[in-house]
This record gives C-alpha cells, sequence and structure tokens, in this order.
C-alpha cells in the first residue's frame, strides 16, 4: 500500500485531531464488510496565533498521498481554547466527518467529497455534550447541560437548524446513590442510541430510546475523561 508523512506546515499549529474513515465504495453503514479495505485519515489542527482558526488535511490509502491543507477562517471570533478536541470522538455522516470541541459552542464539519472545512453552530446554551447519530443517520447530538437531563438533539441539513427530539430523566433512571452526583457525558456508540454517562468514576451506558441504563465500568482511581468506543465482530469462515 502507497504511503506518506504526514505533511509538515509553516503554520505553529498546537492541537490536533483526527479520525479514521472507510473509503469502500457503497459500504453499508455498518462496516462489515469492508476489512483491509480502503480508508481515510483526516487530520484537523487548530493555532494558537491570532487569529484562530482550523486547518484540515486527508490522506488516501488509494493514492498513498496527503491532500493540500484547507482551511477554515471562519474560526476568528473563537480563542484558542473552543478549538481543542481533548480526545472527543469524532463522528461519521454520509461523506462528512464532524468534530466537537472542548467549549461545546462549535462543530467543524469536513466534507471529504469536496474538500472543504466549514464551521457548524450548536444549539443555545450547550456543556457537557456528544456526537451521535439520529435515528435517520443524520447528525445528532446528546447534552446534559444541567445535572439531570440529557437532550437529544437533531440538525436539520436544509436550514441547519437544531431540533430538540427527547429529553430523558437521569434521576428517576439512575441507581438511587448516584442521583444528586455531578454527572458528565463522556461519549456515544456510534449507530447506537447509546451515551455513556460518568457518575463518581462510575461509567453507565444509557440508550436513549428504550431509556435502560446499564453500569458498564468504574474506577478505583483517576477518572475518566471520555469513552471512545468500538465495534468488534467474528464472522466464522
Amino acid at each position: 500500500m502507497p504511503s506518506a508523512s504526514y505533511p509538515s506546515h509553516s503554520c505553529r499549529y498546537t492541537s490536533y485531531t483526527g479520525a479514521v474513515v472507510c473509503a469502500k465504495a457503497g459500504c453499508d453503514d455498518d462496516h462489515l464488510d469492508c476489512q483491509a479495505g480502503p480508508f481515510r485519515v483526516v487530520c484537523v489542527e487548530t493555532n494558537l496565533l491570532k487569529p484562530v482558526f482550523a486547518c484540515a488535511t486527508s490522506y488516501s490509502s488509494v493514492t498513498g498521498a496527503w491532500s493540500a491543507p484547507v482551511p477554515n477562517h471562519d474560526s476568528h471570533d473563537f480563542n484558542y481554547y473552543c478549538l481543542r478536541s481533548y480526545g472527543k470522538q469524532s463522528l461519521l455522516v454520509g461523506d462528512a466527518v464532524y468534530f466537537l470541541f472542548q467549549d461545546d459552542q462549535s462543530i467543524l464539519r469536513y466534507d471529504l467529497g469536496r474538500h472543504r472545512l466549514s464551521e457548524i453552530g450548536m444549539p443555545p446554551a450547550m456543556c457537557n455534550t456528544a456526537l451521535m447519530k439520529t435515528e435517520g443517520g443524520g447528525l445528532g447530538l446528546a447534552a446534559l447541560p444541567n445535572n439531570n437531563r440529557i437532550h437529544i438533539w437533531s440538525r436539520h441539513d436544509e436550514d441547519g437548524c437544531w431540533v430538540e427530539h427527547r429529553v430523558v430523566e437521569l434521576e428517576t433512571l439512575l441507581p438511587r446513590r448516584m442521583r444528586n452526583r455531578y454527572h458528565r457525558v463522556v461519549g456515544s456508540a456510534e449507530g447506537t442510541n447509546t451515551v455513556f454517562v460518568n457518575v463518581c468514576n462510575t461509567i453507565f451506558m444509557l440508550d436513549v430510546k428504550s431509556n435502560k441504563v446499564r453500569k458498564f465500568s468504574k474506577r478505583k482511581s483517576g477518572q475518566f475523561e471520555y469513552i471512545l468506543p468500538y465495534l468488534r465482530f467474528y464472522a466464522p469462515s
């Protein structure tokens, strides 16, 4: 397979995030039949200088080359910390990859086909969020702006508006001893309705459609910052 080193840029970038996506034509959303197939790597960088802006480039396993970097100059109103990803997971929807940044006030959209980087606004008063797919396969968002309710949003492609679809009451779902503790959304499972919630270093899996909650993991020391789930499957020969 052709390969090429990551291109160096003249600008002083300080924050990196990226995603590896399937590039097999006609591949299903579950990607169960694309093992060892073509792929693309998308890398987004943000700088410390003023004005703050983001820059994206992509690698193709077919050509073995990186594309020319494309900037997004719409971020000039944001400060440096707004554009740091800090390990938050990306999301592939259609022919675009979405990146959610630390301040929960902006999403970057990288169009794989047109090689274009753009910025998407968020619903008002957002914090404590994770990207997720909607039931229709579009761009969605799980947010926990207060300690008791998870709000599920979806974005309309036609007009770019966000619509709130569901509110999940955590107070009635979590164990009683966990209800008054600090809750934080730490990730979602792509292709499912699952959101991961951290409560006192205990991770709960929440199905936002059925409202079913299951304890997933617990740490005695340290803390969970983010969960990056992946699917593993075995197909017998």
